[in-house]
């Protein structure tokens, strides 16, 4: 007897009007039941490839090198250093631009400065008189190329007389200076291709040493560092 009530209990489960009775003599709202639907969509990516075409030329993304004359963009030199090139570097000297001045490199700080002739007399040990030439390396870094002037009795050294090649060569070409300690000498190396002409700077010689030396001007006997080199402080 409960099997047949637990039978009848279970087929009236599964037909829709005798629920639909039972629920309305209950009291009890139904609701229809939903549509299973059988349209199967693919999920939105949301992810960090949404909106990202599968395939895509590079090509025309890629920022030319030389993008900043699109918008009239100059390089400011705000430095321009006193130095000779490395010995891997390129590099070309205007001809005709140069100076002549004492300078005194402060082997504890790295800092180089320029003196007044007069303060050159005060620490001779410490001046040295040379030529500074223009000069700019292949990827148009100005700096200015001391090269030592001759002493006072106006002999050249085999170094002098190389370096002096160098600059002569440099203003027509790109060459790389290497000093060869073996032969005393510095040695030139032409480019092997063509660099192209150098980039120079729109800025006077004038212009340059003044960003060079922008507060390393000694004009003073009282200065710090005359004061320091005579052992006065």
């Amino acid at each position: 007897m409960a099997k047949s009530i637990k039978s009848k209990s279970a087929s009236s489960s599964t037909n829709p009007i005798e629920q639909t009775a039972v629920s309305k003599a209950l009291g009890v709202e139904t609701l229809p039941p939903t549509p299973v639907s059988t349209d199967i969509t693919p999920p939105i990516d949301v992810g960090i490839n949404a909106g990202i075409p599968s395939a895509f030329d590079i090509e025309s993304l890629i920022i030319p090198t030389n993008y900043g004359e699109h918008f009239g963009v100059t390089k400011v030199i705000t430095h321009v250093g006193i130095r000779r090139p490395n010995r891997t570097t390129f590099v070309r000297v205007k001809a005709g631009d140069m100076i002549q001045v004492f300078i005194y490199d402060d082997k504890n700080t790295g800092i180089t400065y320029v003196l007044a002739p007069n303060i050159a007399e005060i620490i001779p040990e410490a001046a040295r008189p040379v030529r500074l030439h223009r000069a700019v390396d292949r990827f148009g870094n100005q700096f200015l190329f001391p090269v030592n002037l001759p002493g006072e009795d106006g002999r050249r050294s085999l170094w002098h007389e190389s370096l002096m090649q160098a600059i002569s060569c440099a203003e027509q070409v790109w060459v790389r200076i290497n000093s060869n300690m073996m032969a005393g000498a510095y040695d030139v190396q032409k480019a092997k291709g063509d660099l192209g002409e150098p980039v120079w700077s729109e800025h006077s010689m004038k212009q340059l040493v003044e960003i060079a030396f922008a507060g390393k001007v000694i004009s003073s006997p009282n200065d710090v560092v005359v004061q320091q080199l005579l052992g006065a402080i």
